[in-house]
């Protein structure tokens, strides 16, 4: 299950990321970036962050994300299938170019896996390294359970040995571990932050945020969510840039900001309520989707959220907001807008004209059309034309 290298070429790697120079901080605030996206046909797509130029890759997937530094892409190469158990995971890393490619995860076919995800992906700060909850068959219990991995993209996968930090960890810990999608690095990349559950009978179930050391696996259980039996799933969380403060979403607490040191908790919002969280490149706001009505719109919250604003008010009806993307100079924030209404593939046509991806001021404002999206066609009805998951700051 390790990575297999299909074009070599990491050795030469440079790390981008800005060595303090002011001159070059300046020109990365001047500088549009680059959006990372997906077309109908599932090929990754980067778009010059004005919209002006778009490269098609030679690539299939979805959900690409940026590493910090740019010049990596960790995407879902999970082929489609309709049912669960055909589906073979898959995790790829791709430079900008789509030609030096590794299989960061590649996995055959088996009766445990559940959905193919890898929404939930979160790169080190020093884009070396790539985190992710997944599935890992267990055919001694004929069931999968949930591990949590990291891949270094030079040596491949392994999985954290979790335990609580302090103990000894029993010959079965691994299985007594329950984990949901959303991880995240520590500005520092020392600690992964994840959401999940330990049983260490016979004391109670713990359930809630845990700290984890990003190389011995060891946890601390910094909010203790309590446990009952169908208790909510925690959708997403993202660490703040200043690296003391982590916002989440959980199903029944909803939106709320914990303090990483105290483990005091305020909440924000009820509106607030759609993965995935985005804080702003300078920590003082914080970007999701809520409800108005049953489909998401953009909603901007201040770091303390004290207040949240819809920025994209007047959002026609029966389109859905989703995945909002901070610009590199946090004037602006891209999302895609999605018909959702139903109705003919005519009233689909018709739709193309107001989907496709958006910029608007966090403060709002009037949004502007930055990628256009053409009329659907056959089974892509309801898809836009390019949906983007990422906005890199070159």
């Amino acid at each position: 299950m390790g990575m297999s290298i299909v074009a070599a070429g990491l050795a030469g790697r440079s790390d981008a990321r800005g060595t303090g120079d002011g001159h070059a901080r300046a020109q990365a605030a001047a500088s549009p970036g680059t959006l990372a996206c997906t077309d109908r046909r599932r090929h990754l797509v980067l778009v010059r962050g004005d919209g002006r130029r778009r490269r098609k890759l030679a690539l299939l997937g979805r959900n690409p994300i940026f590493s910090p530094d740019g010049n990596w892409i960790a995407y879902d190469a999970t082929t489609p299938e309709p049912h669960d158990n055909l589906r073979k995971p898959k995790l790829f890393i791709a430079d900008r170019s789509g030609r030096k490619l590794h299989r960061a995860v590649s996995l055959e076919n088996s009766q445990y896996w559940e959905a193919a995800g890898f929404d939930a992906i979160a790169w080190s700060p020093d884009s070396r390294h790539v985190a992710y909850v997944r599935s890992e068959p267990d055919p001694e219990m004929q069931e999968s359970r949930r591990g949590l991995f990291v891949t270094d993209i030079q040596t491949g996968e392994r999985e954290l040995p979790l335990h609580v930090e302090g103990t000894t960890p029993a010959a079965d810990e691994q299985r007594r571990w329950g984990l949901y999608d959303p991880v995240a690095y520590s500005p520092d990349g020392r600690t992964l932050v994840v959401a999940g559950t330990h049983s260490d009978s016979p004391s109670p179930t713990s359930r809630g945020i845990w700290l984890v050391d990003a190389q011995s696996g060891a946890a601390r259980l910094l909010l203790d969510l309590g446990f009952t039996p169908g208790a909510s799933d925690v959708f997403s969380l993202a660490w703040s840039p200043d690296g003391n403060h982590i916002a989440l979403l959980e199903g029944t607490r909803g939106f709320f900001v914990l303090d990483v040191h105290t483990g005091a908790t305020t909440q924000g919002e009820k509106a607030v309520g759609e993965p995935p969280i985005r804080w702003s490149r300078d920590g003082s706001r914080i970007a999701s989707t809520g409800g108005r009505g049953i489909w998401p719109d953009v909603r901007v919250t201040n770091a303390n959220v004290s207040q949240t604003v819809d920025p994209t008010r007047g959002t026609p009806r029966n389109f859905a907001e989703e995945i909002p993307l901070w610009s590199p100079n946090g004037r602006l924030l891209a999302y895609n807008r999605r018909f959702v209404g139903g109705g003919s593939h005519e009233t689909y046509r018709k739709a193309a004209a107001q989907s496709g991806v958006y910029v608007v001021s966090p403060s709002g404002g009037a949004p502007r059309k930055l990628i256009g999206s053409t009329p659907p066609s056959g089974k892509d009805l309801g898809t836009n034309e390019i949906f983007c998951s990422d906005w890199s700051t070159r």
